[in-house]
C-alpha cells in the first residue's frame, strides 16, 4: 500500500464554516495544496470535491488525480467520497457508471419498501 495522507478542506456554505477530512496518495497531495477546492452536496447527498478550471468547467479532484477521457467519470470504489487514495479510484463511461449504480438503487429501493 502506498502511502497516503489526511488533509482537512475547509470549506463555507451558506454563511457557515465547514469541513472535511479526504484521504490523499503522497504523490497527488500537492493538488490540494495548489489549488483553490470546493465541496459540493447534491440532493442526494453525494459530495464533490471539486475546484474551477479554464471556462468555467468545474474539475473533480478525482478527475484531477486520474485524468481520464472527456466521457468518463471517476468513482469511489469503496463508495468512500473523501477516499481520494489511486487504489480506491475508478474510471467508467457515464453509461457504464449508469448501469452499475442501477442495480444497487435497486435492491436499496426494495430493502427499504
Amino acid at each position: 500500500m502506498k502511502p497516503a495522507r489526511a488533509f482537512t478542506l475547509r470549506y463555507v456554505v451558506h454563511g457557515q464554516e465547514k469541513s472535511v477530512r479526504l484521504l490523499v496518495d503522497d504523490q497527488d497531495a500537492h493538488l490540494l495544496r495548489s489549488f483553490h477546492w470546493g465541496v459540493h452536496r447534491d440532493v442526494r447527498g453525494n459530495r464533490t470535491v471539486y475546484r474551477n478550471a479554464a471556462g468555467g468547467v468545474w474539475l473533480s479532484l478525482g478527475q484531477a488525480i486520474l485524468q481520464p477521457g472527456e466521457d468518463s467519470v471517476v468513482w469511489h470504489f469503496n463508495g468512500d467520497d473523501a477516499d481520494f487514495r489511486r487504489e480506491n479510484l475508478r474510471v467508467s463511461t457515464r453509461s457504464d457508471r449508469a448501469r452499475q449504480i442501477q442495480p444497487a438503487a435497486q435492491a436499496s429501493r426494495l430493502a427499504n419498501a
